[in-house]
């Protein structure tokens, strides 16, 4: 098997990989198919681009399954594709992918964040819903914050654009100590270890999905950039 190609920004800026795994940027509509080798091998999706360019289609995911590789998803994108065609052989790995396919989570913008450019490494700049609720859950958990302020910052967060959610706009003004502040803000990234997970998987799951059914045969391709 080739080595494992992950498309991925935000999620994992900043964060090493295995020598194995050949990092791409975040990936719009004709990448996947673009970095794939000839020979079967892995691809990971984690990160895609949306809004000014094109995000990957459905139907490239299946071409890609019906040439025989093996496409995992998890964390942000990736968890949505994965979700949305578990079926036809994609692989969902991690919460956030679980979450989607149970209906506990249901809008696509709860993995949405705004991030800088390539040239600043895709350092993300908002905080995912997602992560929101893991760091209320683990503080609410830990008897740091109460039902009510609880609801609060999930009101005001929820409130927010995704480009907007930041730890200071959500706590504004609110009567909590500094402790919980710095807890939340430095609450593990669901996000993060979805991707990590992910990795792993490709790596260390030698499992291969039976062939899943070839994708109706449509001229889809010429409306790739």
């Amino acid at each position: 098997m080739s080595d494992v190609i992950i498309f991925c920004g935000p999620t994992l800026a900043g964060v090493g990989l295995p020598s194995a795994v050949r990092r791409q940027p975040p990936a719009a509509l004709g990448d996947m198919l673009a970095a794939a080798p000839k020979v079967p091998s892995t691809l990971i999706l984690i990160d895609g681009l949306f809004g000014r360019q094109r995000s990957p289609w459905h139907k490239e995911i299946l071409t890609l399954l019906s040439a025989g590789h093996r496409v995992v998803g998890a964390a942000s994108m990736g968890a949505l594709r994965a979700c949305e065609l578990h079926q036809f052989g994609m692989i969902g790995v991690g919460v956030v992918f679980r979450a989607y396919r149970r209906g506990v989570l249901i809008d696509d913008g709860d993995v949405a964040v705004a991030h800088a450019p390539a040239e600043l490494g895709w350092r993300q700049l908002s905080v995912a819903m997602v992560d929101v609720l893991t760091a209320l859950g683990r503080t609410r958990h830990a008897g740091a914050v109460d039902h009510a302020t609880a609801c609060v910052i999930y009101d005001r967060a929820r409130a927010m654009s995704f480009k907007d959610r930041s730890w200071s706009k959500m706590l504004d003004g609110l009567p909590i100590s500094g402790e919980l502040v710095r807890m939340l803000a430095a609450a593990p990234s669901t996000k993060q270890a979805d991707a990590l997970r992910a990795v792993e998987f490709a790596l260390h799951d030698s499992r291969w999905p039976l062939p899943p059914p070839a994708p109706p045969s449509t001229r889809w391709e010429r409306f790739l950039p």
